[in-house]
């Protein structure tokens, strides 16, 4: 493996493990205080996209001999939130396994208690209930937070390419396109 792959691979790992580390700490904060709602939501995508951001112009700023195409800038984002995910992952199942196992019994609560609110029949609620219960796991609330990451940092990572991608180097079409100008 040359050089310029190891700096590629440690970055990736390094802004991997910051950017999960970020994520779980703001998991945690937003369990413990209980937090919900969309702007909390909004506050957690911007964080994923600022890591992405900071730690692909820290591998621009370290490797400058090396031209970051969008396509590249895009996939260093990806595999840092992958590694994000996997790390989340963990910790959700760490989490509601040993550390608030009754976690997931509040959440259907809350998920009752809402639909008493809107007056849903009781027969759906019921319903509701016992499929939440048979599905609500540890294992698949790790899934759906490795997958709700992984969905949301794939868009940060395309948003993130746009800003972080080397303006001065241009793409077979954009060089073409220059050619048919001429």
């Amino acid at each position: 493996m040359n050089e310029s792959k190891l700096t590629f691979t440690r970055h990736v790992l390094i802004g991997g493990f910051i950017i999960g580390a970020i994520v779980i700490i703001y998991f945690s904060i937003i369990e413990l205080f209980n937090l919900s709602g969309t702007m909390y939501n909004l506050f957690y995508y911007g964080l994923i996209l600022v890591g992405i951001i900071v730690s692909t112009n820290l591998y621009k700023k370290e490797e400058k001999d090396v031209s970051l195409r969008y396509g590249k800038a895009v996939s260093f984002g990806v595999l840092q939130v992958l590694l994000a995910a996997l790390f989340l992952f963990a910790f959700v199942l760490v989490y509601y396994t040993y550390v608030a196992p009754s976690g997931i019994e509040e959440l259907i609560a809350t998920m009752e208690q809402t639909m008493i609110e809107r007056n849903t029949p009781e027969e759906t609620i019921e319903q509701a209930s016992s499929l939440a219960n048979q599905y609500l796991t540890p294992v698949t609330m790790g899934i759906m937070s490795f997958i709700e990451v992984m969905f949301w940092g794939f868009i940060m990572s395309l948003i993130a390419g746009l800003f972080t991608r080397d303006k001065s180097s241009k793409s077979n079409f954009e060089k073409t396109m220059e050619n048919i100008g001429e």
